[in-house]
């Protein structure tokens, strides 16, 4: 059996300049939120569920609501001193590219899912979601954002980019999707009715705590047969081969 990988190509075979990492569970707006947010599980899977591009310098974008290449400004405070990527306007229409220095090839089978940064936002633009064919491109991809009314934004250096992760090319398409009534799943019905129960119970005698079922594994007292529930993940960190 081949072991699952993400390879990244560099000219050089160094570390890439957009600084790859796993990504953090944290997230700005859920600090200001006294933490209460991270009580969250589904929120901080997602913050962590894939590997983050960093951008390597500051850079600043502007677009005046035309639909050319040349109503898109682009500033480059630093971007780039080398040839490691640049910023442009490459689709017009408002749409901020940024092209990288990294080609990546993956396990058989397996695409490679690109997006903005979970469950963060960044002003009057978003990041187009892209899913690439990397067990056979043989060229390096971009990464695009779009403006959605004209208007200034900069990205800092170190700031978060995009992000990316695995997905088996498939798997989505093997799945039957059904509609069903919850008397043909008593023992589901009974469980929700419990949950019901209790989530109520709690709301109307709040204390300003979290119940954590979802976090615990847990359907209200007892605990969920699953072996595979996540708290955390512990995703490899990119380093150069040997």
């Amino acid at each position: 059996m081949v072991d699952n990988f993400i390879d990244i190509y560099t000219h050089d075979g160094k570390e890439s300049v957009f600084d790859i990492q796993p990504a953090h569970v944290t997230r700005q707006w859920m600090n200001d939120t006294g933490n209460w947010a991270y009580n969250c599980l589904p929120l901080k899977i997602a913050n962590q569920y894939g590997w983050v591009a960093h951008s390597p310098c500051s850079f600043t974008a502007t677009w005046d609501g035309g639909p050319g290449k040349e109503n898109l400004i682009i500033t480059n405070h630093e971007f780039c001193e080398t040839d490691c990527g640049y910023a442009t306007s490459h689709f017009a229409h408002g749409i901020l590219t940024v092209n990288t220095d990294i080609l990546v090839r993956t396990t058989l089978g397996t695409s490679l899912y690109v997006r903005g940064l979970t469950n963060t936002q960044k002003d009057i633009i978003y990041p187009m979601d892209a899913i690439i064919e990397t067990d056979w491109l043989p060229f390096h991809f971009p990464f695009s954002l779009k403006f959605i009314k004209p208007g200034t934004i900069t990205y800092e250096k170190g700031e978060p980019l995009f992000m990316f992760f695995p997905v088996i090319r498939n798997h989505v398409e093997s799945f039957k999707v059904t509609f069903k009534s919850f008397d043909s799943n008593p023992e589901l019905k009974e469980q929700n009715r419990r949950f019901s129960q209790s989530r109520g119970d709690h709301m109307a005698n709040y204390n300003g705590q979290a119940q954590k079922f979802y976090i615990k594994g847990t359907v209200v007292e007892d605990k969920a047969e699953v072996d595979s529930h996540k708290t955390k993940l512990r995703l490899d960190t990119p380093k150069v081969a040997e």
